[in-house]
């Protein structure tokens, strides 16, 4: 008698080495998959951290230029670098953030710089008389530090874009 298909034997067999294979593989992919939405997670909140941080920057910039506009004091330029405070650092700027502020004649920024190791903030303006306050820097203008801090050179007393 000639035999047309499987046997039940034989497809239990088949279902069961699928079965062993499916519990050897699926939990690497799960971890995998686990694993990338956590660095996703992570990195997130530290932009966003990054982004409150580098507007409060501005803000206090800001702040501390106006209250010394009149006086013999003057200062129009605040910087931090290399964890380093310049004589001009803002006193409530967290530890890990290095920044650049400088404020033209006109007593607008025309040069910003703030980076935490992770993100990096720029603006260098080239536009005579334009004007950049914290409610204009947005989240999506934060690039990878890693990426392009070598475009910027950077001291207490000068911010240069270097291509």
């Amino acid at each position: 008698m000639k035999k047309n298909g499987f046997a039940i034997l034989e497809l239990l067999l088949v279902v069961a080495i699928l079965a062993v294979l499916a519990s050897l593989v699926l939990p690497n992919i799960l971890n995998n998959t686990t694993g990338e939405k956590a660095r996703e997670n992570k990195e997130s909140a530290t932009s966003v951290l990054f982004f409150t941080e580098t507007r409060e920057i501005l803000r206090s910039a800001n702040d501390e230029y106006l209250l010394n506009a009149f006086s013999d004091n003057k200062k129009n330029i605040f910087a931090k670098v290399d964890g380093v405070n310049c004589e001009n650092a803002l006193s409530n700027v967290k530890e890990n953030i290095n920044y650049y502020v400088e404020f033209n004649k006109e007593g607008n920024v025309s040069k910003f710089f703030a980076s935490d190791g992770s993100w990096l903030y720029s603006y260098i303006s080239d536009t005579f008389g334009s004007d950049l306050t914290y409610d204009q820097i947005m989240d999506e203008d934060f690039v990878k530090y890693s990426e392009n801090i070598n475009n910027f050179k950077i001291t207490c007393n000068s911010l240069e874009r270097t291509n």
